[in-house]
């Protein structure tokens, strides 16, 4: 059941007060001061992409975003800042000789970062494979083996899969295939990073709760306790359990101090199972 129709058994199994008077959380200022010169290169400079590379994924991307309605969370800027740290990653691994991969290679795991949103399984993952893989092949001259390994990471790279892998005790990104797993790696890794600013969980918590008619405060209730629940029990855990490489770790330190002291502000909210 979605949280929306299902709002009111948290309020009841939780014992939640939502009319009790709550602080809003301040914005998160320092985050967004770290975050800000990434996310201000990420809407043209993304290494290994030239500018018509990005207008043409740009137009790739936003026909799957506008069809499914994919919310502002998971789309084009999203897409951008992903693909922007998987760049900054791989150029710091190619140049600490920690992957040798030619800028090729490094393209297609940067326009892998770009779309791997577009085939999450709630926005018709099945059909926009098949569409993607074709538009990439076509643009950009990949072959078969490049194209399989596009496929197995937008498929195998996301946190929930990666979760679910190792409680089933399957190898974590799918495979023991060295370079796909160093690809899934790498775009996770990316995805993880853009994780860190609290705006992106705000906008979807709006979305989801947004949508039922109860007052302002029930639903900055609910809003703020899920994100309280997502910063602390899954994006918090992110440095230690979740991010690979070590490219990754150095931008994610900074972000992950910020955030523990940003989190601090939402102790009046409940925190929820998760």
């Amino acid at each position: 059941m979605s949280k929306e129709n299902d709002y009111r058994k948290y309020l009841t199994q939780y014992n939640l007060n939502p009319h009790k008077i709550r602080t809003q959380p301040p914005p998160p200022d320092d985050i967004l001061r770290l975050l800000g010169p990434y996310e201000r290169q990420a809407v043209w400079n993304i290494q290994y992409l030239s500018r018509p590379d990005i207008i043409f994924l740009n137009d790739v991307a936003n026909a799957i975003i506008r069809k499914h309605n994919i919310g502002r969370d998971h789309g084009i800027e999203h897409a951008h800042n992903v693909a922007y740290f998987a760049g900054i990653i791989i150029r710091q691994m190619r140049i600490t000789h920690q992957i040798d991969w030619s800028d090729e290679q490094s393209k297609l795991a940067v326009i892998t970062a770009f779309l791997h949103d577009c085939v999450d399984e709630k926005f018709g993952a099945e059909v926009n494979i098949s569409t993607l893989k074709q538009a990439i092949q076509n643009k950009f001259g990949f072959g078969d083996r490049e194209v399989k390994l596009f496929e197995h990471t937008v498929t195998n790279m996301s946190y929930s899969k990666r979760r679910k892998n190792r409680s089933s005790g399957r190898p974590e990104f799918g495979t023991t295939d060295n370079t796909e797993v160093q690809y899934c790696q790498i775009v996770s890794d990316a995805d993880l990073l853009d994780a860190y600013n609290p705006e992106r969980a705000n906008v979807y918590q709006q979305g989801v709760f947004g949508k039922i008619d109860e007052p302002p405060e029930v639903i900055n209730y609910l809003v703020y306790s899920w994100n309280r629940t997502i910063l602390e029990k899954r994006v918090m855990m992110y440095l230690e359990h979740f991010i690979c490489t070590d490219a990754a770790r150095q931008i994610a330190l900074p972000l992950h101090d910020a955030l523990a002291d940003y989190v601090q502000h939402f102790q009046d909210y409940d925190l929820m199972d998760y």
